[in-house]
């Protein structure tokens, strides 16, 4: 019989603020990473595999009902596919939802929804290879607002954008609305190359928002609602921006405390569209035309907020496009956070191909639902995070779903393990897997592999360069690194880098060369296997993070005299080790569960008497990764 102390054992290991009597799923207490790190530590401490199917509400909820289905597959002799008698996902079932036309267009009351509940009847296009022939792709386009023009004028009923809360729009709404908000903005400030903020909720008055501040001849910030008053503080006092885009929603009341100017979203689209107006704003764009701005973190410490342009999104979206062969027919599963830099390859590929995109849940949705809804709306298209792809292999998940639409799947982000990607290539060989590499300061992405066979490598490798860049591997001295074996760092230079940076250092207009602070080694086969950050910077679920940025977090908290972060690569875990009062354990856990954001939280922490240093008086992170 497992007992619940061994559970709950278990679970501390993966988020400490984990209790008995806790509702795991439905109360949030877990993301969907920790379940994945949960089941992958109850699978190696007990022997047995646990079907997909069982990871619901019914089976994996509280720490009981984990006990009894550990215990039911000990019972069953661990064997792959031994379910519980009451499964929470079948797909035939999501079908009937997505066709019955019930809630179509509906807003869900909460975030924490089912999946199946919150898309409503929204049938992806599927089969469309006439319509494929038939689509014109935008030719000479300045400004992704001619990627829109060009999607509307050939088919403007076409469902182009669906979230998570059961709102659609075509691509002839997603352009009326837009230019309301263009014209709006713009009569209201009358001004143009300047930032203004949309405060996002990861729903599709976000994109008409973003698109509208384009129409105005501005550029648009996007920041997630939910972030804690002092992120958004110390961001909103970083980029100056003339005004708020904001969808309104009563999460957060604590912006109005910000004495910012915030503009409604239902106010703005009751604007006429001043036609002329737009178009002359929309022809005086050039290629350098600052386009968008994000932030190389979600956090406070010392933020940095880079700009690109109008030029290099339509380049680089044009090229992605063409090389990978999308089509007016792809039906795009987009994962992202929209103040996430990588999440413009889901919006502007969209737009480019007058494609469908669906806004997916994140944060606490399993990996089950997404693969049910995959499956029954005819995803064709993923382009996510590694921790989100190392879910579906290290659940199983591919067993128990073909996704036979799936075509193409990239990973952006952060390096994937290659034992994760072999697990995706045996499942579903005929699928294109791409590896890309970018950072926040460049558009899109500068280095990619194509992946065909077993990887035999820890991690995945890169080996060819993005049309439009140029890439070198420089040692400590400037030099040229090409032999195998070698390592050196990651330089960029090209149009589509940054044109704009916000904070750090004094704006940085056109820069020429970047220089990554990314090291790789270079492989017999003259591809590139990424080691290690030239700094301490780690990334993590997709964000490039300092130990600084989140041992900041914790500083705040009186009962806390000092902390250091190192980052468990081998485990994907940050790791924390604190020094103060150990009677406060528990709250400190309390304090990251409710404030942090989930690539934030720290998944391991040791409360150590003192924290070593080295002969300069600075942490001794070596000698802390040496303890773990």
């Amino acid at each position: 019989m497992v007992e619940i102390r061994d559970i709950l054992k278990i679970a501390k290991r993966v988020n400490p603020a984990v209790r008995e009597g806790m509702e795991l799923i439905s109360g949030g207490v877990l993301n969907s990473i920790e379940i994945v790190a949960l089941v992958i530590e109850l699978e190696s401490e007990y022997g047995i595999q646990i079907s997909p199917l069982d990871i619901d509400e019914d089976h994996f909820n509280t720490l009981d009902s984990i006990a009894d289905l550990v215990d039911f597959y000990k019972n069953s002799g661990g064997a792959a596919g031994a379910q519980m008698a009451s499964l929470n996902i079948d797909v035939n079932s999501y079908k009937e939802n997505l066709n019955s036309g019930e809630s179509a267009g509906q807003s869900s009351e909460t975030v924490n929804i089912k999946v199946e509940k919150s898309f409503g009847n929204l049938v992806a296009d599927q089969g469309a290879s006439e319509e494929d022939a038939a689509f014109i792709f935008p030719k000479d386009a300045k400004t992704v607002l001619d990627f829109l023009e060009n999607a509307a004028a050939q088919v403007p009923d076409k469902t182009a954008f669906i979230d998570q809360y059961g709102n659609r729009l075509t691509y002839q709404e997603v352009l009326q609305l837009s230019k309301a908000v263009g014209t709006y903005v713009q009569e209201k400030y009358e001004c143009t190359g300047e930032p203004f903020l949309v405060l996002e909720r990861r729903n599709v008055r976000d994109i008409v928002m973003m698109l509208g501040i384009m129409w105005s001849g501005n550029y648009y910030i996007a920041l997630d609602e939910s972030l804690s008053f002092e992120n958004l503080e110390s961001m909103l006092e970083l980029t100056g921006q003339k005004g708020v885009l904001w969808h309104y929603n009563a999460q957060n009341f604590d912006i109005f405390d910000l004495d910012l100017d915030i503009n409604i979203y239902d106010e703005m689209v009751e604007t006429e569209a001043d036609e002329e107006l737009l178009q002359k704003i929309k022809t005086g764009f050039d290629y350098d035309s600052l386009m968008f701005g994000v932030f190389t973190s979600g956090t406070t410490g010392s933020p940095k907020c880079v700009v690109k342009s109008h030029g290099a999104m339509v380049e680089f979206i044009s090229r992605f496009a063409d090389m990978f062969e999308f089509r007016h027919s792809e039906v795009f599963a987009s994962k992202l956070a929209f103040m996430f830099d990588a999440v413009t390859k889901d919006i502007y590929t969209t737009l480019y191909c007058a494609a469908q995109m669906y806004i997916m849940p994140i944060g606490n949705t399993l990996p089950t639902d997404d693969a049910a809804f995959m499956e029954a709306a005819g995803v064709t298209a993923a382009i996510w995070t590694p921790p989100m792809l190392r879910s579906f292999a290290a659940l199983h998940i591919l067993e128990q779903y073909s996704l036979p639409s799936l075509r193409k799947v990239f990973f952006v982000g952060e390096p994937l393990q290659g034992r994760f990607l072999n697990q995706w290539l045996q499942a579903k060989p005929e699928t294109l897997y791409v590896n890309l590499y970018g950072t926040t300061e460049m558009t899109g992405n500068c280095l990619y592999k194509i992946v065909n066979r077993p990887v035999e490598t820890e991690v995945v490798t890169l080996d060819q360069v993005f049309s439009g860049y140029q890439v070198q591997i420089l040692d400590e001295n400037d030099q040229a690194v090409t032999e195998a074996g070698k390592t050196g760092e990651i330089c960029v230079s090209g149009s589509m880098l940054m044109k704009k940076e916000i904070g750090e250092t004094e704006s940085t207009e056109n820069l020429k060369v970047y220089r990554t602070g990314d090291i790789v080694r270079i492989e017999e086969d003259g591809s590139y296997q990424y080691l290690t950050r030239k700094d301490n910077y780690f990334k993590h679920n997709g964000y490039r993070l300092s130990p600084g940025e989140v041992e900041s977090q914790f500083a705040k908290l009186d009962y806390v005299d000092l902390t250091a972060c190192v980052y468990d690569a081998e485990n994907d875990k940050i790791v924390l080790f604190w020094q103060g009062d150990a009677a406060k354990e528990e709250e400190l856990y309390s304090y990251a569960n409710e404030k942090l954001p989930p690539y934030m939280k720290p998944g391991i922490y040791h409360h150590v008497g003192k924290i070593p240093v080295n002969t300069n008086g600075k942490i001794d992170r070596k000698q802390l990764m040496d303890i773990i």
